[in-house]
């Protein structure tokens, strides 16, 4: 039986990414052996609800058994940490602007840093899923780019797990080096990690990493409640810029290249400006998407060691609205993304507290087990 191959096309927020066409079928051979064993799962999150929404990551007793587990991964003598978060978010009409910008830092100088990502479902019923992208309020030349993209083979297991780089001549930033299964490319503006849905034939994306250091994730399609349109495969929606990224506008941490290293299941990236990263996919189902990143890079409280990045013109047309975090005496705090100031603490939820019509299946993003090491 010829797989089908659920490839989702990337959101086409041109102020981030330029435009984004979907992979072809066709780049990806067939499957030919069955799907491993997954990464042993995490303890299944049973969040709690404020305004119907889930507040749980931040470190409730539903999520204290699986947050304990993932600690347990980080190398010896890693001191868990606090993160520093400011909102520089500017207001927008233009729901393809990412004007969400949140500097993560820590609270002194280091040389290392370890933290862990996941892209989780939005509590909220998706129905109709709002995916395409409203230029309605945007400059005209924010209407993408009419280049056509390459786009790229580069490894493929037979199994569960394929890298395909773009060349986007549309994208604002220099392409990068990409090495997998002993095969080098150049010049690709990002690259899709695609991974197989246990038990089918289905091959989605979970994974997008740019030249700029935007890492987007999003986890499978749900086994119930998706927009069956899109097979409920959910849309890209805010990102996190990994590594050294300084404030602006537009902040980018400069990837010089990527190496995909099958065994581990990991990312390791080298930074033009010096430093590197190892981003290991450590879970990618119908529930979670999980990475765990080790930075080896400097960082200080001038110099974020990650960026959020997302979109909000308004309640309902946003890809984030809320900010939920443990503050430093252990209370959750909980705050609109325009009220937000900055906070600090162990763990932050950037969410949707109520459904949007914009890339209504992407999913809320979490950082956290904050690791460091200084000088």
């Amino acid at each position: 039986m010829t797989p089908s191959f659920e490839l989702e096309r990337l959101e086409p927020r041109t102020a981030l990414c330029g435009t984004m066409a979907a992979t072809p079928a066709a780049a990806l051979p067939g499957v030919e052996a069955p799907l491993p064993p997954a990464d042993a799962p995490a303890a299944a999150h049973a969040p709690g609800r404020n305004g119907g929404h889930e507040v749980d990551p931040v470190g409730s007793a539903n999520r204290s058994h699986d947050a304990a587990r993932r600690r347990s991964s980080l190398p010896a003598g890693r001191a868990m940490k606090s993160l520093l978060a400011e909102n520089l978010t500017t207001p927008t009409s233009c729901a393809e602007e990412d004007n969400v910008n949140v500097p993560l830092s820590l609270p002194a100088p280091s040389t290392k840093v370890a933290f862990t990502i996941e892209a989780r479902h939005p509590a909220y019923e998706i129905g109709r899923d709002s995916r395409d992208p409203d230029f309605s309020n945007c400059p005209a030349a924010d209407g993408g780019g009419s280049l056509p993209q390459e786009t790229v083979p580069i490894f493929d297991d037979h199994i569960s797990t394929a890298i395909v780089g773009v060349r986007d001549p549309n994208f604002h930033h220099a392409g990068m080096r990409v090495r997998a299964g002993g095969k080098t490319e150049y010049g690709f503006h990002f690259v899709r990690l695609i991974r197989r849905i246990d038990g089918t034939d289905s091959w989605p994306e979970v994974l997008v990493l740019y030249s700029d250091g935007n890492l987007r994730l999003k986890p499978q399609a749900p086994v119930s409640g998706g927009d069956p349109a899109s097979g409920g495969d959910p849309a890209f929606g805010s990102s996190i810029i990994v590594g050294p990224a300084s404030r602006s506008a537009r902040p980018v941490a400069d990837v010089e290249s990527v190496s995909y290293q099958a065994s581990k299941q990991t990312l390791a990236v080298r930074y033009a400006g010096g430093g590197r990263a190892s981003l290991r996919l450590v879970r990618a189902d119908r529930d979670v998407t999980r990475v765990q990143v080790v930075g080896r890079y400097f960082s200080s409280p001038d110099l974020p060691f990650a960026t959020f990045r997302s979109m909000f013109v308004a309640d309902g047309n946003c890809d984030v609205d809320d900010v939920v975090w443990t503050d430093t005496s252990g209370a959750t705090r909980d705050e609109g993304i325009t009220g937000f100031r900055s906070g600090q603490g162990g763990a932050f939820l950037f969410r949707r507290a109520g459904r949007s019509l914009h890339n209504t299946s992407a999913p809320d993003l979490w950082v956290g087990d904050l690791g460091s090491r200084g000088h």
